[in-house]
């Protein structure tokens, strides 16, 4: 038996919600859910702050008003990083008001984008006011798992920070 960090739930995130499937897109929605991270693609050692949250959450530590993935934070983790690599395959087409990052670009550094997830959307996906999707991405942040930037027109949106999740199955399909 191995110690893990926390159980990914039965219901799996449907993240065609998060993409503009319309037209010819459409036809490929059901190939989304090959971009889904499994549990073991995680690095949550990684994350300890949000090891921690996760155990308490899945261990009935701490009271939940309502199940959601939205209160564990391994499985928020996991929905932002299944999202950040079906955008970087360049296969689907990523829904406004999500944006791309440049990063890099110092010496040495090559530069590269990254999708950026919108608050607005996590509270879409989820159906919670927007004010609830910071306080849950606080433990991914303390891990520096994700960052919170800002567009220039002021969308907010999380960024998965490199290196929290194993690339090896999808590498070959990923463009950006």
């Amino acid at each position: 038996m191995r110690s893990q960090a926390f159980e990914f739930s039965e219901a799996r995130s449907d993240l065609s919600d998060l993409f503009d499937l319309r037209g010819e897109a459409s036809q490929g929605a059901s190939w989304i859910r090959d971009f889904e991270l499994h549990e073991e693609e995680l690095f949550w050692w990684l994350m300890p702050q949000t090891s921690r949250v996760s155990r308490a959450m899945r261990s009935s530590n701490v009271r939940q008003i309502a199940k959601t993935s939205l209160a564990n934070p391994l499985e928020l983790f996991r929905l932002i990083g299944s999202y950040t690599m079906a955008a970087r395959s360049l296969a689907y087409p990523i829904q406004s008001p999500a944006y791309w990052v440049r990063r890099g670009g110092e010496e040495g550094v090559p530069r590269y984008f990254r999708p950026a997830l919108p608050e607005s959307q996590l509270s879409d996906f989820f159906h919670v006011p927007v004010r609830q999707i910071r306080p849950a991405l606080q433990p991914l942040i303390s891990d520096g798992a994700i960052e919170l930037v800002r567009s220039p027109s002021g969308v907010l949106a999380a960024l998965m920070m490199e290196g929290f999740v194993a690339e090896d199955r999808l590498r070959a399909r990923l463009r950006a």
